[in-house]
């Protein structure tokens, strides 16, 4: 599941993409065929369908449809109004608003492991697990990219970027991070100013500016959009909390 500003969308185990919440630019109609990564931006979606190639869909104000490149990709991630992604070579392609050169100076070379596209910014996992970040630093969410190696997942929101160290602890800057829950976590994701990360046991922490408060349960996954979160738990059902406008979370 993936969570954008005000639409989600979630893959089927068969390839199945769906959309829900706004979707007065389109981002909510899913192209045919069958995917088996998605995620959901601003206003547009990507997804990666079951030949490994990119699909995009609604807003193209800026390119961010319509500049999608051709190839075959491992992953993308959709931010406020551009996307990046990772081809199988391990190197990242960018497009849409380039405001802040963020996709201007997307850097070269191969062998990312992760990237993760904020509002104004990205950030990526080199081989090693090196944090690198690019473009605005209005809050310091590129310059206060922590030092060292072996992180192993990044994500950004719209002006704070979180990562896992290679013990699972928690690592946010930028602006807001809120109060960072320790302990030991294996994954996270951050939306537009919240942001929730899972322990091994599936339990959800969520923090930031809109103190969403997750169900209990043990979860597999989890999105954290604009005011809101959904997840999957570990029987494959989906559970949805925060704001509901345009039904993004029922």
């Amino acid at each position: 599941v993936s969570l954008g500003l005000y639409h989600a969308c979630g893959l089927r185990p068969d390839g199945e993409l769906l959309c829900w919440g706004g979707g007065g630019s389109g981002q909510k109609d899913v192209l045919p065929g069958t995917y088996i990564h998605v995620s959901a931006g601003g206003n547009h979606t990507c997804a990666i369908n079951s030949s490994d190639s990119l699909e995009c869909w609604g807003y193209d104000l800026y390119g961010q449809v319509s500049d999608a490149p051709s190839g075959t990709f491992t992953s993308v991630d959709a931010g406020t109004n551009h996307t990046c992604a990772l081809d199988t070579s391990g190197s990242i392609e960018c497009w849409g608003y380039d405001n802040y050169d963020q996709v201007t100076d997307t850097p070269t070379g191969s062998g990312y492991t992760a990237v993760s596209a904020g509002t104004y910014h990205s950030c990526a996992l080199g081989s090693s697990g090196g944090v690198e970040c690019w473009e605005d630093d209005t809050y310091d969410q590129v310059s206060d990219a922590p030092p060292g190696t072996g992180y192993t997942t990044v994500s950004g929101g719209y002006f704070h970027t979180c990562a896992l160290d290679a013990e699972g602890v928690i690592h946010c800057w930028g602006n807001p991070t809120g109060d960072l829950p320790t302990g030991s976590f294996v994954a996270l994701d951050c939306g537009s100013r919240d942001s929730c990360a899972w322990d091994a046991s599936g339990t959800v922490t969520c923090w930031g500016v809109d103190a969403l408060v997750a169900p209990g349960g043990a979860f597999q996954s989890v999105s954290v959009g604009k005011d809101h979160a959904c997840g999957f738990d570990t029987a494959g059902d989906m559970h949805c909390w925060g704001d509901d406008m345009w039904g993004k979370a029922t």
